[in-house]
């Protein structure tokens, strides 16, 4: 998968997709500033995963670059269901997150962040992945529309995207 960007002039490739969950397990609402996937690194440590916006640009889908689709997510995004908005006590939220991996190389341990307006902060571990990791279908849910049908890009500039 490749993030597109709007004005057509660079491809950046997304390493992960994954599909998370999150329920606000106390008796209050609150509202979620920001949320982040960190995996730990060949040499022990932990690096922040950069996070393509979904409602931001187009994502390309396949194989290769000389065989892609458009497809677009809408509102699936996690940071779209978190956005600005209430949590109520014991909802779930849920959406995706596309990731990359760092350049360091991962062992497949990840863990996830969600941190709050009042500065409370949750952290998981999310499900190990390896690079030669089947998919799994019981966290994939594919909520994606295809815009296109198959395209080259490969003439198109590619950048490896990283967190801020």
């Amino acid at each position: 998968m490749y993030n597109f960007n709007e004005n057509g002039t660079a491809i950046s490739p997304i390493d992960m997709m994954l599909y998370v969950y999150f329920t606000n397990e106390k008796d209050v609402a609150y509202m979620i500033d920001s949320c982040w996937v960190e995996c730990q690194t060949q040499d022990g440590s932990w690096k922040k995963m950069y996070s393509a916006d979904l409602r931001l640009g187009s994502f390309l889908v396949g194989p290769d670059l000389q065989h892609v689709k458009k497809v677009e997510f809408g509102e699936d995004g996690f940071s779209a269901a978190a956005e600005r908005r209430n949590i109520g006590p014991h909802e779930t939220i849920q959406g995706w997150l596309l990731l990359v991996l760092p350049k360091e190389g991962y062992t497949g341990d990840f863990r996830f962040h969600v941190r709050t307006t009042t500065d409370d902060e949750f952290v998981e571990p999310v499900a190990k992945f390896k690079a030669d990791s089947p998919p799994r279908s019981e966290i994939q849910k594919r909520t994606w529309k295809s815009l296109s049908d198959w395209q080259d890009v490969s003439s198109i500039p590619v950048r490896v995207l990283e967190p801020k």
